[in-house]
């Protein structure tokens, strides 16, 4: 009996250094869904995007005493998320290295993700005949962004803001949850891009 109590308490003390890593799993591409909702006709006019050097390749989520998370082809995740918002309104959707002079170009300056602390929670783990609290910080995914809409070379719309995933707990996939912050800033930047004021101007 003593025995089985002291495997206990080390599978316990195990669990918790394990716990207390540094770094989550690296995280690979990614494929979201944005919404975005319908113009009243699809434009034709063909919508050129660029990506600046800001939209890394590789970064590491971190931030607010949150684990580290390394994510992998970040700017490919972006790309086909941007494009799959993009598609529903727009004809044709360009990625280009340079902006070109002429035409409709919405330059992407920087997308930066975090992890942003909310509250906590406390869940009890047991070792043993003891019922022991862990406590874990609750945090978001956040994406700080840039982006200028241009039409022939002169800007007519700026989206610079910040978005938030849900909230990660204890229980929830740090992965779902990047992911949803991904979704949310391609549907972010889309209404914040594309106002009415806009498509008067584009039509």
């Amino acid at each position: 009996m003593k025995f089985k109590h002291t495997f206990l308490i080390a599978l316990f003390f195990i669990f918790i250094f394990t716990g207390c890593s540094n770094h989550l799993r690296p995280l690979g591409y990614v494929a979201v869904q944005p919404y975005a909702k319908p113009f009243q006709k699809k434009i034709i006019q063909p919508l050129n995007i660029v990506l600046m050097e800001d939209v890394r390749d590789s970064l590491v989520m971190d931030g607010g005493g949150i684990k580290k998370m390394e994510v992998r082809d970040f700017r490919l995740s972006v790309i086909n998320g941007l494009k799959s918002t993009f598609n529903k309104n727009f004809e044709t959707v360009n990625f280009l290295g340079i902006a070109p002079e002429k035409g409709l170009v919405l330059v992407v300056y920087r997308i930066r993700p975090f992890w942003k602390v909310g509250g906590s929670s406390t869940s009890a783990v047991l070792a043993g005949n003891v019922a022991v609290p862990v406590t874990s910080n609750n945090s978001s995914a956040a994406f700080q962004f840039e982006s200028s809409l241009f039409l022939n070379n002169k800007k007519i719309q700026v989206a610079d803001s910040q978005t938030y995933s849900d909230e990660l707990t204890g229980s929830a996939n740090p992965h779902k949850i990047f992911e949803d912050g991904l979704r949310i800033t391609c549907e972010t930047i889309n209404k914040m891009i594309f106002t009415d004021e806009v498509l008067e101007k584009i039509n």
